[in-house]
This record gives C-alpha cells, sequence and structure tokens, in this order.
C-alpha cells in the first residue's frame, strides 16, 4: 500500500513596517507586520473604523524596533 505524504506550507516572513494615511488628513498609522497578507488584513480592519479613505503609502523590510523608532521621530 502507498504511503501518504503531506506537504507542508512554507510562508515566507518578511518583517516590515507600513505607513497608512487617511486622505485629505495628516493623519498616519504606522505600524509592523510579518507580511504582506497580514498588511491586507490590517488595511481592511481600519477602513471599517475610519470615516477617511486610507491607503497604504509605503511599506519597506524592518524590525519591531525600527518601527518604535519612526514613532519618536
Amino acid at each position: 500500500m502507498p504511503r501518504l505524504t503531506t506537504k507542508k506550507a512554507v510562508v515566507a516572513i518578511q518583517n516590515m513596517i507600513y505607513v497608512i494615511r487617511a486622505s485629505n488628513t495628516n493623519l498616519v498609522k504606522i505600524g509592523f507586520t510579518e507580511s504582506k497578507e497580514t498588511l491586507k488584513r490590517r488595511l481592511i480592519a481600519l477602513k471599517t473604523s475610519c470615516p477617511f479613505k486610507l491607503k497604504i503609502e509605503a511599506s519597506f523590510r524592518g524590525s519591531k524596533l525600527k518601527e518604535r523608532c519612526l514613532h519618536g521621530s
């Protein structure tokens, strides 16, 4: 009888910092996430509670420490 095998999905962790801006305002959200997929989910979640149109202004590789430093500058 043949042996059944399963393949594990490999998910690349990208560790990224993002900047989301509310249109026509000075409001920005700086955050940290581990993948583009979680960034997309975060944007959708923010849109449900924000009266402004939201747009991802930037995303780039970074760490939680770098993200914290951006909040202080």
